[in-house]
């Protein structure tokens, strides 16, 4: 195994990932997919309406580690 640093294109690819992701969802997020049309009862108007709720998370990183072995005191040592 070497210590040379060896560059990646995951860094953009994880980049271009999340904006596709996110281009997706903002054309899907639309007025109309949370009011509905009006509707007329005798005196009475209703408009449809629906709660959306959203949840994301994204994470991107890069970079290299010493290669050492996890120390007695680390928190990860239980893993081992």
């Amino acid at each position: 195994m070497s210590d040379e640093i060896v560059p990646t294109e995951q860094p953009m690819a994880a980049l271009d990932l999340i904006q596709n992701t996110m281009d997706e969802f903002l054309a899907t997020a639309d007025v109309h997919a949370v009011y509905g049309e009006p509707i007329e009862h005798g005196s009475t108007l209703i408009i449809p309406a629906a709660e959306v709720l959203c949840g994301m998370g994204f994470g991107v990183g890069s970079g290299s580690g010493s290669g050492g072995e996890l120390g007695m005191d680390s928190p990860l040592s239980e893993f081992r």
